[in-house]
C-alpha cells in the first residue's frame, strides 16, 4: 500500500506528458524500475480487488512484497534523476547565492525613473510613465535577478503604470513571464494631496525648507488635502471609483503604512509562509514603510532612508518569525541592494524644472505654518503675472512696514518681480 501511495504521489507531481501514459507505465528513464514495480502493483491490485469483492481472502504473496521493496529503491533513484536532469520539462532552479538556509527570500524593487522623478515633481497617484533611463533601470533589475539565480513564484505591484511597467520589464528580462501577478491600489505611492504636481524646487521656495522637509520626511505630517478642483484630482479615476471613504486625499507616511499593512498581512505574508518566493515592484514610500515595519526602524532614522530607482532590494526573513536576518546598518536597515556598476547612465529630456500649478494659496500657507509651529517670515509664495505669465513673488508688506529687497530682479533673473511675504 505504501508503494502504491508513493507511485500515485509521483504521478500527481509528474508532468502531463508522463501522466497521459498508461496507468502502470513510466517514461523510458524509469523503465527498469517501472517494469518491476508494475508487476508488483498489478499483483497488489488484483489481490485488493479480489478481497474487496469477496472473491478471495488470500494475503499478498511474500514474493510480491519483496519485489515491491526491491523495485522501490530503483524507482526513487530514477525519479530523483528525472527531476535533476530536467526530463519532461521539470528542472529545479539553480541555487541563489542570496538565499539563506532557514529563511524565506523577499525581493522588492522601486520602479525605474519616471517622468516626474526626472522633473523633480511630487507625483503620488498621478499615473506618469517611465523615462528611457527608467526603462533601462527596469531591464537591468531583471537582468540582475537572473544573474544571481533568483526564482519567483508570485509578484505584486500597484495599479500605477510606472510600477507595472517596471515589473513587466523585470519579469521579461529575468524569464519570469509565467508567474501570477497581483495588482492593488494599496501598493500605490504615498498620496501627496494638494502638493501633487508641484515642482519640489519651486515648492521649497514657496513653502520654505522646513515645511517642505516636514511634508516629505515627517512621519505623521499630512499634506494639504487634494480638493476636487485640483488639476490631478484622483477621485474621478475609475480605478478608485469603488474605494468610497478609503480614497485618500493626502497621506502622511503613517497613513500610507496603515493603508499598506492590511494587504501585506492578507495577501503577501501567507504566500511567503507557504514557501513561495515573492517579488514586489512598488514605490519609494511604499518600500520605506515596509522597511520600517520589517526592521522596526525608528521614525528619526526613517528620514535618512531613500530607496534608489530600479535596484532590487533583498530581505532574508526568518521562517518562523518573518523577522529580517542579517546585520543592520546605522539606521537599523537590514535589506541588501543588488549592485551593478555596468549600468549605463543616460541623460533625460525631462531634467528641466516645470513650473508648479497654482494650487496653494496664502491662507493655506498661513494655516499650515501656524499648525506646524513654523516662522512664516521666510516663506515665499510665487504667483503668475496675468499680463506676461511670468512668475513673481507676491508683493506683501513684511510686518513692520519694511518692503524686502529679496527680488529675483535684484539678483539678475529676468521675468521675476519678487518680494518677501510676511504674515
Amino acid at each position: 500500500a505504501n508503494s502504491t501511495s508513493r507511485l500515485k504521489s509521483f504521478r500527481r507531481a509528474a508532468p502531463r506528458d508522463l501522466r497521459d501514459r498508461d496507468a502502470c507505465e513510466l517514461p523510458h528513464t524509469l523503465s527498469t524500475a517501472g517494469r518491476d514495480h508494475t508487476m508488483a502493483l498489478r499483483s497488489l491490485g488484483s489481490a485488493s480487488r479480489a478481497a474487496a469483492s469477496g472473491m478471495a481472502t488470500t494475503p499478498t504473496p511474500s514474493s510480491v512484497s519483496a519485489l515491491s521493496r526491491r523495485s522501490m529503491s530503483h524507482f526513487d533513484a530514477a525519479v530523483q534523476s528525472h527531476y535533476q536532469t530536467g526530463v519532461g520539462g521539470v528542472k529545479p532552479p539553480p541555487r541563489c547565492e542570496y538565499e539563506i538556509e532557514g529563511c524565506h527570500t523577499l525581493v522588492l524593487v522601486r520602479h525605474g525613473q519616471s517622468e516626474w522623478n526626472a522633473a523633480k515633481r511630487f507625483t503620488g497617484w498621478v499615473d506618469v510613465d517611465l523615462t528611457e533611463k527608467g526603462r533601462l533601470q527596469a531591464t537591468n533589475a531583471g537582468r540582475l535577478l537572473k544573474l544571481h539565480n533568483f526564482a519567483f513564484e508570485e509578484a505584486h505591484t500597484s495599479v500605477l503604470k510606472r510600477a507595472v511597467r517596471t515589473l513587466w520589464t523585470a519579469l521579461h528580462s529575468s524569464d519570469h513571464h509565467w508567474i501570477p501577478v497581483k495588482h492593488t491600489w494599496r501598493l500605490n505611492e504615498r498620496h501627496y494631496g494638494g502638493l501633487t504636481g508641484l515642482s519640489k524646487t519651486q515648492a521649497e521656495i514657496e513653502l520654505g525648507t522646513e515645511m517642505l522637509l516636514q511634508y516629505r520626511r515627517g512621519f505623521d505630517t499630512e499634506p494639504l488635502e487634494m480638493t476636487e478642483d485640483h488639476p490631478y484630482y484622483t477621485g474621478n479615476d475609475r480605478r478608485y471609483r469603488d474605494l468610497g471613504k478609503l480614497l485618500p486625499k493626502g497621506e502622511s507616511l503613517k497613513k500610507c503604512k496603515e493603508r499598506i499593512l492590511p494587504y501585506w498581512y492578507e495577501s503577501i505574508v501567507p504566500s511567503i509562509r507557504s514557501g513561495r518566493r515573492v517579488l514586489i515592484a512598488a514605490h519609494n514610500n511604499v518600500i520605506r514603510c515596509l522597511a520600517k515595519h520589517l526592521d522596526d526602524i525608528s521614525t528619526d532614522c526613517l528620514r535618512d532612508i531613500d530607496i534608489p530607482t530600479g535596484k532590487p532590494l533583498v530581505y532574508n526573513l526568518d521562517k518562523v518569525t518573518l523577522q529580517p536576518v542579517g546585520e543592520p546598518d546605522e539606521h537599523g536597515f537590514r535589506g541588501r541592494f543588488l549592485e551593478d556598476p555596468g549600468l549605463d547612465e543616460c541623460t533625460s529630456e525631462y531634467e528641466h524644472v516645470i513650473h508648479p500649478n497654482e494650487i496653494i494659496d496664502l491662507e493655506s500657507l498661513r494655516a499650515e505654518a501656524k499648525k506646524l509651529g513654523i516662522d512664516a517670515s521666510n516663506i515665499h509664495l510665487i504667483k503668475k503675472c496675468p499680463e506676461t505669465n511670468a512668475s513673481f513673488l507676491q508683493k506683501t508688506t513684511v510686518a513692520g512696514g519694511h518692503r524686502g529687497d529679496m527680488a529675483h530682479g535684484n539678483m539678475g533673473v529676468r521675468g521675476y518681480d519678487t518680494q518677501q511675504t510676511g504674515f
